[in-house]
């Protein structure tokens, strides 16, 4: 009696496992590549904008369509020099783009990843990040600027 019990108790247990894995099995085939907006990127960034942004190469000029957030209450508009943004990684396209940026005098530079105190430069600080703006990275980037709490 008490063998059998065992049996059932292993028998459902490994059908729950194998349901598990065959469920995260099918959202990671569903999901290729899902963008995650870094949220040490965004603790050194003065300014988010949104803007459009057509072709690669990626132009070293672009206008502003809109200022998500800003740590200063200034908000660059118009068109604005963004000295490293050929050199950023995220493009996948012609659309809109979220781009966040630190001002260095009369130009800016898209933010890059905070220093890590100690260690040696990172090689991604010469390739920081822009994202295209979809639902998704719409809604990471309002819970990690504490936006979606105030809607």
């Amino acid at each position: 009696m008490v063998m059998r019990r065992d049996r059932v108790a292993l028998a459902v247990a490994l059908a729950l496992f194998s349901g598990w894995l065959t469920w995260l099995g099918w959202q990671a085939l569903r999901v290729k590549r899902p963008v995650v907006v870094s949220a040490a990127q965004l603790a050194v960034a003065q300014y988010d904008v949104e803007c459009d942004l057509s072709s690669e190469p990626l132009p070293s000029e672009i206008e502003v369509r809109s200022v998500g957030w800003s740590s200063d209450g200034a908000v660059p508009s118009g068109r604005i020099r963004v000295e490293n943004l050929r050199d950023s990684r995220g493009y996948a396209g012609p659309g809109t783009y979220l781009v966040p940026l630190v001002r260095r005098g009369e130009t800016y530079r898209v933010a890059g990843l905070p220093d890590d105190p100690g260690g040696r430069p990172r090689p991604e600080a010469e390739h920081p990040r822009i994202y295209p703006l979809t639902a998704a990275v719409r809604r990471q980037w309002e819970h990690l600027r504490g936006l979606a709490a105030s809607r």
